[in-house]
């Protein structure tokens, strides 16, 4: 509905019914006007240094013997933190280490089950060399996977040497055996004699026994290097990996 405005009408009576009051009121209150001079005059912040002089001067009342309790305490958390952080990382770095080596070792015995495999066993000085190097190869990756003490490569390893076992007598017959700490020892004579048929059932076929412990000790590798290279700050649980313990017990 459009409003038809002419001039000189009079109009106030639309606004007769607004509440005038707080307008009024504004303008009749001017206490801020009040606040503003004592601000501008300096006076709220001479009230401000009063109340701070007189707080120090409580804080100036703390004993010397409160004063250095306090600053034990400090430094005793700084202490305690750097130790912290200095073992964490140095046990992160031996754990690194310890994976590398895990990880050299497994590539070192696919390259041996490589080996053995493509290895003229009709020699039997050919077949010697690269049955030990396959066997020393092995042992050297139980040893390092021990040492490295990680879930999922010792779960892969364990795997290995459970395969090993299903092998033992065959490996035996062409003198490969089996100790009871799962590592492997030749014996060259008892190897050499060996029928080759035999041999290279175990080390030559694909699908064999020397192929098998090639895969499994591509999976220990992958696991290692992902091990190595996990840099996971927190743990499962939401807690700091690198500070561990009661960080602050007896200090507080």
């Amino acid at each position: 509905m459009a409003i038809n405005i002419q001039a000189k009408t009079d109009y106030s009576s639309l606004f007769s019914s607004l509440n005038t009051s707080r307008s009024s009121d504004a303008m009749t209150n001017m206490s801020w006007l009040s606040d503003y001079s004592q601000i501008k005059s300096g006076t709220y912040g001479k009230l401000m240094k009063a109340y701070y002089a007189d707080q120090g001067s409580k804080t100036s009342g703390t004993s010397s013997a409160e004063k250095s309790d306090a600053e034990k305490k400090r430094s005793d958390i700084l202490s305690k933190l750097t130790s912290h952080t200095a073992d964490s990382v140095t046990k992160k770095s031996e754990t690194q280490t310890a994976l590398s080596k895990v990880s050299a070792d497994a590539d070192a015995l696919q390259k041996s089950a490589d080996a053995v495999r493509e290895a003229d066993l009709g020699d039997t000085e050919k077949r010697r060399q690269a049955v030990q190097s396959f066997a020393d190869s092995y042992n050297a990756l139980l040893k390092s996977a021990a040492d490295a003490d990680n879930t999922s490569v010792n779960n892969r390893i364990d795997g290995m040497k459970d395969n090993t076992t299903l092998y033992k007598k065959s490996l035996a017959e062409i003198g490969v055996n089996v100790g009871s700490d799962g590592k492997l020892s030749v014996d060259a004579e008892k190897l050499a004699a060996a029928d080759q048929g035999k041999v290279e059932d175990l080390f030559a076929q694909r699908g064999s026994y020397a192929y098998s412990v090639g895969v499994s000790a591509a999976m220990a590798e992958t696991n290692a290097n992902y091990a190595a290279n996990s840099a996971s700050t927190y743990t499962a649980n939401g807690t700091y990996s690198g500070v561990t313990g009661s960080l602050f017990e007896g200090l507080m």
